[in-house]
Formats: structure tokens, C-alpha cells, sequence
């Protein structure tokens, strides 16, 4: 409850809070680039997923590669919705958190 509490008191002080906007405005100055690194995610978890083949780590069983993969994770946190859906889905359910391997932090990044 106080994950929610604290994840609730963060995002109402985005609205309120200057300092909050200003963070978010000193952020990476090419947003295009997250988008590019999520689509590669994505594709390399996909391909782990069909082929069962790691290429960083080519000691692994196929079983072991496919079990790694999370193709649905990475297409979900390409669109704003579905991420924050994960998210929220981490804060209510430790099972969906661990199985997503999401972390939640009790206080925002700053």
C-alpha cells in the first residue's frame, strides 16, 4: 500500500511541482533514441524467442534462451498505455511484478 501511495504522491506532484517539469525537460535531448533501443529490444527478444539462440551468451540451451525472452514485455513497453499498465500491474501484484520483472522504487529518480 505505500508503494501506491508513494507511486500516487509522485505522479500528482509532476502536475504541481516545477521542479518536477524541469527534470523531465533536462532529460535526453533525442526522446526518438528510447523508442529505437525499446524496437531493439523487442526484435532481439523476439529472436531469442523463435530461434532459441542468445548471442551474447551462446552457452545456453534453447530451453534456457526461450525461457529468458519476454517478447510480450518489450512490445508492451514500446506504447505509453500498456507500459504504465505493466507498471501499475507491478505496484498491485508482486507474482505480476516478479513474472515482468518489473521493480518498483519507493521514491521517484531524481
Amino acid at each position: 500500500m505505500q508503494k501506491v501511495l508513494d507511486k500516487f504522491q509522485s505522479e500528482l506532484m509532476f502536475f504541481y511541482n516545477p521542479l518536477e517539469i524541469q527534470g523531465l525537460l533536462s532529460g535526453s535531448a533525442f526522446p526518438a533514441v528510447g523508442i529505437l533501443a525499446d524496437l531493439t529490444r523487442f526484435v532481439t527478444h523476439m529472436t531469442m524467442e523463435l530461434t532459441g539462440v542468445d548471442l551474447s551468451d551462446p552457452t545456453k540451451t534453447f530451453e534456457e534462451v526461450r525461457e529468458k525472452a519476454q517478447p510480450v514485455k518489450q512490445l508492451a513497453r514500446m506504447f505509453p498505455f500498456t507500459k504504465s499498465l505493466i507498471t501499475y500491474g507491478a505496484i498491485i501484484d508482486e507474482e505480476f511484478a516478479k513474472e515482468f520483472d518489473v521493480t518498483i522504487q519507493k521514491e521517484s529518480r531524481r
